[in-house]
């Protein structure tokens, strides 16, 4: 089954009996990517961000600035400033993806 027919059957109530089970699944998918990115990413390097709010920075690009230590907000340089938002933000590490 690919993507668009697991999603399609999931809004067609398919999977009803296990939806906590594939949120608690996506969650944690979601944090181990962001902890893959805490100790993977490195200052310079292209990433695009998504899974944001609000919603207009999803698909933004921009530089890795920094990364913590401790913690689990990165900074990100954007390309092109937007919204209220300046130059450098702190988004979760799991809402960024590299550039390839």
């Amino acid at each position: 089954m690919d993507g668009t027919s697991l999603i399609i059957a999931i809004v067609n109530g398919e999977f009803d009996d296990d939806l906590e089970g594939i949120k608690n699944a996506c969650h944690q998918r979601e944090k181990v990517q962001g902890d893959i990115n805490l100790m993977t990413l490195t200052p310079g390097t292209k990433v695009r961000l998504r899974g944001l709010s609000p919603k207009y920075l999803n698909g933004q690009t921009g530089v890795i600035a920094a990364v913590p230590r401790r913690g689990s907000r990165i900074k990100v340089t954007l390309d092109n400033p937007v919204g209220r938002f300046s130059k450098t933000i702190s988004p979760p590490a799991s809402c960024v993806a590299v550039i390839k």
